[in-house]
C-alpha cells in the first residue's frame, strides 16, 4: 500500500486570477522566490524553485511557459483533470507545504493584485499525486 503524506507532491499552481501582471516581473518574482525560500534536500538551485508557467485567459494574454514542457504538460493535464478554467493560474515546482505556503507569501509581496492574501486561501486541492492546487479568493479574479 502506498501513502501519500502532504509533502510528497512536486508541483504548485496557485489559482487567483489577474497572474497575467506578473509576466512582465517573471525575473523579479524568482528571484524573490530564490532568496526567500530555501528548499532543503535540494541542490538550492535557481531553476528549482523558478516558475514553471503563468496562465491568465481572462486577464491575460494565455500560456506563458518558463519550465520543462514536460513539467508543464504534466501539470496542465492534472488541470484538464478537475475541469480547471485556467483564469489565473502560476505554477512551481514545490513539494513540501510550508514552501508552498512561503512561496504564496512572496506572491503576496508581488503587490499585483490588492485583494490577494494568504488568509484568502479557499481551497487547496491535491490531483494527481504530484500537484497541489491553492485556491485564494481575490474577491474579482
Amino acid at each position: 500500500m502506498s501513502v501519500f503524506t502532504i509533502n510528497n507532491f512536486k508541483y504548485l499552481v496557485v489559482h487567483s486570477g489577474f497572474t497575467g501582471r506578473l509576466i512582465d516581473r517573471i525575473e523579479e518574482l524568482n528571484n524573490l522566490i530564490f532568496e526567500e525560500v530555501y528548499l532543503e534536500g535540494t541542490d538550492n538551485d535557481y531553476e528549482i524553485r523558478s516558475t514553471l508557467f503563468i496562465k491568465d485567459e481572462i486577464y491575460g494574454e494565455g500560456l506563458h511557459k518558463f519550465g520543462h514542457d514536460g513539467d508543464i504538460d504534466d501539470i496542465l493535464n492534472h488541470l484538464k483533470m478537475i475541469g480547471c478554467k485556467n483564469l489565473g493560474l502560476i505554477a512551481f515546482r514545490c513539494s513540501c507545504l510550508m514552501h508552498a505556503l512561503e512561496m504564496i507569501k512572496v506572491l503576496k509581496k508581488m503587490n499585483y493584485c490588492k485583494s490577494f492574501r494568504v488568509e484568502g486561501i479557499t481551497e487547496m486541492v491535491f490531483v494527481g499525486k504530484t500537484t497541489l492546487i491553492v485556491d485564494i479568493d481575490c474577491e474579482s479574479g
